[in-house]
């Protein structure tokens, strides 16, 4: 089975920490085996701001396994999402790193049976990688290259 959406959200009172406007158009693939969902677009109007979230993003799911996969995914989106989570380490991860810059071939793949440190692996290529240093982490600047991670390992 296959479907389209086109989908909105009006908060004219940006009520529940949600913004004023949210639209998507998406399409997916559901079957017995794999579903698959495919985010042509994701954008935001926020303090009457618009905001481009997410464009061209698939996620499937098969088997115990989650895959994200994006052509062109830029990061600056990643703080302004921030702004909408709830209060916790995901919120002050992407507020404190300020990533800019973008991830070409962007290959996120989850496995949720697996032991903690095997079950995340990103693939990507960054082009002007930015952030600032987070508990460790340094801080980059313009950074290019590809770029292989997983939990507690990788290399740019």
């Amino acid at each position: 089975m296959q479907a389209i959406a086109d989908l909105q959200l009006n908060n004219p009172q940006g009520d529940n920490g949600l913004p004023e406007k949210l639209h998507a158009v998406t399409s997916g693939v559901w079957q017995p085996d794999q579903q698959k969902l495919h985010v042509h677009s994701l954008t935001a109007d926020h303090n009457q701001q618009p905001m481009t979230l997410l464009e061209n993003v698939e996620l499937s799911h098969a088997k115990n396994t989650w895959h994200l996969q994006s052509p062109a995914f830029p990061l600056e989106p990643l703080t302004s999402i921030s702004t909408f989570l709830p209060e916790g380490i995901v919120k002050e991860l992407l507020q404190s790193l300020q990533l800019t810059g973008s991830l070409r071939n962007l290959d996120v793949v989850w496995h949720t049976q697996k032991p903690l440190t095997e079950r995340m692996r990103l693939r990507a290529t960054a082009d002007n990688l930015t952030n600032q240093a987070w508990h460790g982490v340094p801080a980059f600047t313009k950074v290019n290259g590809y770029i292989d991670s997983g939990i507690g390992y990788g290399f740019i």
